[in-house]
């Protein structure tokens, strides 16, 4: 079964997602492509949204509004995506609150279920080039912000830094500054009111530079059609040795490893587990048997056959 890519518009509220977003819509629908969207408001109030449904009153679109996907609205993720990816589109493009996390909307977006129908392609970031050096200044922004804003450049497959026209070439070195620093990999594009190369973006694939409804199921080998964060599943026929062999594992996989979560039998325990690995720090609850055990890994640049082959020369796949 075909995967539906999935594109996320990440960058703080008035940087200019939502300006993208409506060209975004106006280029699909110009090449023939079925779109779907998902919009994540942090209020009540569905400004964006209604702006969105008068464009394309026929376009499939969920709303996530008093929240945040990577947060309180986390538990609600799976449902949206699952009703779009029921209309089958092309694409599926994601707009995310101003305060939202890269790294914890993929966690959402690493379930099981969803994992069989959707695959993320792209994190496209924002910035508001205006503000972005006082959002990164720990003298001029609370502290959650400038988190959230290197994680927004850090976890980002291509950069789109707005408003161009309202800085100077100083301001733009120091910008240039701030990105190489958490972000030497990713695209950087400077521009006004979000007018980028929609077909280099989105539309086409880098290589063969085919739309996505002209895709043949042929491999690709182009890394850069993938993102940077990538979501691995891995099942088991047998139990892990020990739960330290399996954190060591994960010790290794480090700094590109962002989280692990699944349903893992230790053989020592004879019991099955729920593992939750964030940062530094590994969780094992007892869990009810599980007909599948799996591991779901979140990170950056990701290989899976060399992960397989560390689990079983570590012992710990070991019947």
């Amino acid at each position: 079964m075909k995967k539906i890519p999935v594109f996320v518009l990440s960058g703080f509220l008035g940087s200019g997602k939502t300006t993208l977003l409506v060209d975004i819509i106006k280029k699909a629908r110009d090449k023939g492509l079925s779109l779907s969207v998902l919009m994540n408001e942090a209020g009540k109030t569905d400004t964006d949204g209604r702006l969105i449904s008068e464009l394309d009153g026929d376009l499939p679109v969920e709303k996530l509004l008093d929240g945040c996907m990577c947060c309180n609205k986390k538990s609600e993720v799976s449902g949206a995506v699952m009703k779009l990816a029921e209309t089958n589109p092309d694409m599926m493009v994601m707009e995310l609150t101003g305060i939202a996390d890269p790294e914890e909307v993929a966690d959402a977006l690493a379930e099981p279920e969803l994992m069989e129908h959707i695959e993320l392609k792209k994190v496209i970031s924002v910035l508001d080039g205006e503000n972005i050096l006082d959002y990164n200044s720990i003298f001029t922004a609370e502290r959650a912000m400038v988190k959230t804003t290197r994680k927004q450049i850090a976890f980002a497959d291509a950069l789109i830094v707005n408003k161009e026209d309202q800085m100077d070439e100083s301001n733009r070195k120091k910008i240039k500054r701030v990105i190489s620093k958490e972000n030497s990999v990713a695209p950087v594009t400077f521009t006004s009111y979000c007018q980028v190369d929609l077909d280099d973006l989105l539309f086409n694939m880098e290589g063969e530079r085919k739309p996505f409804s002209l895709l043949k199921e042929e491999k690709n080998t182009d890394e850069h059609t993938h993102s940077r964060i990538q979501t691995l599943k891995i099942e088991f026929t047998k139990p892990v040795k020990s739960k330290r062999a399996a954190e060591a594992l994960f010790k290794e996989l480090k700094p590109g490893l962002i989280r692990a979560k699944g349903y893992i039998s230790v053989k020592r325990e004879a019991d099955v587990h729920l593992i939750q690995h964030v940062m530094k720090k590994t969780y094992w609850e007892k869990a009810q048997a599980q007909e599948e055990s799996y591991l779901i890994l979140i990170g950056l640049e990701l290989d899976k056959d060399n992960i397989v082959r560390r689990w079983n020369e570590l012992g710990v796949n070991d019947g």
